[in-house]
């Protein structure tokens, strides 16, 4: 059995400004001071991909004035809402699909590639290999590419014990919950892919109300799937990550690998 919805995507295209206030749910500066930590020297030259609302990118930029930050995403609405609401130049933000092998406008070689908030789940096997070539591409020899993963244990608990499975914002009055997920987890039986079902529930100034119900399916990768990967494909190597670093990071699993110098 499998959730007939509409997926999440149109959440994101319908209701931009939503999505920006549900997603404010991390605390963005610690991350990006645990990335920087474990770069191990200031920042040049950062491309946020998946980068929604573009909530990291404009960390770095708020810390790291000198820093050329770029932002990627496959959604205009995105984009729109990094530049109105994070102060993300639109001329750094770039609206391209990843996965799909297309270089990106980078303007100088990257110190470090961030793909948070799991939106690696977002490619398939095959587009993976083809996104991470790119970003090996996009490297300078010393730099880093940082992926946030699902935990797998909370994932097998069917993320009932994820601390950001219910959020609650208000936006002009209106208040908005959503629930993510607020049912089970569908396994599909051919591969590691996961269906999840989310609620975003909608309380008007009138006092009407409704649910729209959505589904994110999602590859789900672990450590050793991508480290191998990363090795074998690329030559790229894994970084130790301190207890620090990864507490920026709650409930979700840390990744970190280095492209070697030349």
């Amino acid at each position: 059995m499998a959730y007939s919805r509409l997926s999440v995507a149109r959440f994101y295209e319908k209701e931009p400004e939503a999505y920006w206030a549900l997603s404010r749910d991390r605390d963005f500066d610690a991350q990006i001071a645990a990335a920087v930590s474990l770069l191990g020297n200031e920042p040049r030259a950062v491309a946020d991909l998946f980068a929604g609302p573009a909530y990291h990118g404009a960390a770095l930029r708020r810390r790291f004035a000198a820093c050329d930050v770029v932002a990627i995403d496959a959604s205009p609405a995105m984009r729109d809402v990094a530049a109105r609401f994070e102060g993300f130049p639109a001329e750094n933000y770039f609206v391209s699909p990843l996965g799909e092998g297309r270089t990106w406008p980078v303007r100088s070689p990257l110190c470090m590639a961030l793909i948070l908030r799991y939106s690696i789940g977002y490619l398939d096997d095959d587009q993976f290999i083809t996104f991470l070539s790119t970003v090996h591409d996009a490297l300078r020899p010393g730099g880093l590419v940082l992926i946030e993963l699902h935990s797998i244990p909370l994932l097998f608990g069917g993320l009932q014990d994820l601390g950001i499975k219910s959020r609650t914002v208000e936006i002009d009055g209106r208040r908005i919950t959503c629930e993510w997920p607020d049912g089970p987890l569908m396994w599909r039986s051919d591969s590691w892919t996961v269906e999840m079902p989310l609620t975003v529930s909608w309380a008007e100034k009138t006092g009407a109300l409704r649910d729209e119900k959505y589904l994110s399916i999602e590859r789900i990768y672990s450590e050793r799937e991508i480290v191998v990967a990363a090795s074998r494909c690329f030559g790229l190597e894994q970084v130790e990550i301190g207890e620090t670093e990864r507490a920026a990071f709650p409930d979700g699993e840390l990744v970190c690998l280095r492209r070697p110098d030349a």
